[in-house]
């Protein structure tokens, strides 16, 4: 048999998904081998205390003894045991792998523009002190023409009130600011616009 190897690869590794599945299922098959070889080389071992490996060019000096054949099982036994523990584990190993595959990626689907619409006020309090709420809607349209919504509440309006805002949308971290523009007082207050900018966008 020969020696297992696997392809060099540069400590700065940039691939991609599939490709590192196919690295880790490589590196299982590569660990298979040398496990492989490991038994082949037990197995060897006690063919040539019997002087029944054909390969060998070799005979033992004399027939072994049954202290010797117990000493060969022994070791033989404590290598196959070792053997089955890295087993169960690369068997753990595959399945992970085999689990991530499942995992369906998230599409880089980018923020092409961003969209913002606001309710009608709503007053609380009494008599003069009476202040504004609205609810903001914000409507990011993604590349593949979907869309997410999220919604702010403004409350206290009694003039330009500007908040910034953070989400998590697709793979990236957006932060919006969102400026809400209002003249009038009291029952007479009425938002003459509302507008939202991203300030940064983040990909995780």
């Amino acid at each position: 048999m020969s020696m297992p190897n696997i392809p060099d690869i540069k400590p700065d590794i940039d691939i991609d998904r599939d490709e590192s599945i196919d690295l880790l299922i490589a590196s299982i098959a590569v660990e298979e081998l040398g496990l492989a070889h490991l038994i082949n080389a037990e197995a060897e071992k006690i063919q040539f205390i019997f002087g029944t490996l054909e390969e060998s060019k070799h005979e033992p000096e004399a027939q072994p003894t049954f202290d010797d054949l117990l000493q060969v099982n022994k070791s033989a036994g404590k290598m196959m045991r070792r053997a089955i523990e890295n087993e169960i584990i690369l068997n753990f190993k595959l399945e992970n792998v085999i689990e991530f595959m499942k995992i369906t990626p998230k599409e880089d689907k980018e923020i092409k523009e961003l969209r913002v619409s606001f309710s009608d006020p709503v007053y609380t309090g009494h008599g003069s002190n009476r202040v504004g709420s609205t609810t903001v809607t914000l409507t990011f349209i993604l590349s593949d023409g979907t869309s997410v919504i999220k919604t702010e509440t403004f409350s206290d309006i009694n003039t330009t009130t500007s908040k910034d805002f953070s989400y998590s949308i697709n793979i990236f971290y957006v932060t919006v600011n969102v400026t809400v523009t209002v003249e009038g007082e009291n029952n007479n207050m009425y938002i003459t616009g509302a507008t939202a900018k991203i300030t940064s966008i983040i990909k995780q």
